[in-house]
């Protein structure tokens, strides 16, 4: 666990809190936009929404709802689901959350966005290969 999640943890943060706050960053940032300009959208503060994201305060019934409605997507969108649970049950708690940070980062969300504009399914796999290949320990 990293040590935000640790943080999270002592503050009252539960994993979905945790989970639902890293799929808000997720399209924020998929959005291009800053805290301070989601937090202004939805009426309060940029440490707010950090607290959100990071799973520190939990997010209410009506805001997610709100949130969702900005982003245009529909509420369960925030929620886990049976490809997520999936994944979970392959690996570890801590590997599944490692993911779901990497997804959710820049980086990762830049990668899976550009890895599903590849339409040979050849290539990704060619790509897949080679990465698990570069990642495997020697």
């Amino acid at each position: 666990m990293s040590i935000k999640k640790d943080a999270a943890a002592r503050r009252g943060g539960n994993p979905i809190d945790v989970y639902v706050g890293q799929r808000v960053r997720a399209h924020r940032v998929k959005s291009g936009m800053s805290q301070s300009v989601l937090a202004g959208r939805l009426g309060i503060s940029f440490q707010q929404v950090q607290k959100y994201e990071r799973g520190t305060n939990r997010i209410g019934a009506g805001r997610l709802f709100d949130i969702a409605q900005f982003f245009e997507v529909p509420i369960e969108t925030f929620f886990p689901n049976a490809a997520e649970s999936s994944l979970k049950s392959v690996g570890s708690d801590t590997e599944f959350q490692a993911v779901l940070e990497f997804v959710s980062g820049i980086q990762g969300l830049n990668l899976c966005l550009s890895f599903l504009h590849i339409g040979d399914s050849e290539t990704r796999r060619k790509i897949v290969a080679l990465v698990q290949q570069l990642g495997s320990p020697e």
